[in-house]
């Protein structure tokens, strides 16, 4: 493939130090084989917007580095936009170990109890609430395939709906979204 690669870019060395070509063809293969439009990222406004793999939302100003985010806006046919370079870079922990004062109030800072000690000398108070609990907490669901736990999914939507209580789904991919909404079309 080096070879091949070598007589179309008509170069001598792709991993010359003083031309090297290697990091775009790497970059190129990455786009090409393990980024997927819908998936990883989208195209809007004719710019590529990466998708988060987690969440599923957008995340208009962030960009891949080494390369990758212009190899795929080469995939896509977008205008090509420059690199950026990172100037600086800190970690959350030293960031805030910047400040004179901490405090802060979350529901689940008991369970880091020894990494808050540890890396902030700050203790964990644990205050109780002012009211029992409501939720109820049911077991859990294993389903045999993607599509029959979305249709799960969908049913306990209807059956949600129909009460008029609002609910909150969160997918992992575009794609698990648009299928979620196509069987949610199908119950209405």
């Amino acid at each position: 493939g080096t070879d091949q690669i070598e007589k179309i870019l008509q170069v001598e060395d792709l991993y010359n130090p003083n031309d090297p070509w290697i990091p775009y063809i790497l970059s190129a293969i990455k786009a090409t084989a393990l980024f997927f439009l819908n998936v990883h990222y989208i195209v809007q406004n004719n710019q590529i917007v990466i998708v988060d793999e987690f969440t599923g939302r957008i995340m208009p100003d962030r960009r891949w580095n080494e390369g990758l985010h212009q190899a795929v806006e080469a995939k896509e046919g977008v205008p090509i936009r420059q690199n950026t370079e990172t100037a600086a870079s800190i970690t959350y922990q030293n960031f805030f170990l910047l400040y004179p004062k901490l405090s802060g109030m979350t529901g689940t800072a008991k369970t880091s109890e020894v990494e808050f000690e540890k890396i902030y000398n700050l203790p964990v108070e644990e205050i109780p609430t002012a009211r029992g609990n409501l939720r109820k907490d049911l077991p859990d669901f294993v389903y045999k395939d993607s599509l029959t736990k979305w249709t799960a999914v969908a049913r306990e939507c209807k059956a949600i709906a129909e009460t008029k209580q609002p609910i909150l789904i969160g997918t992992t991919t575009v794609e698990n979204s648009e299928m979620l909404a196509d069987l949610l079309k199908e119950y209405q």
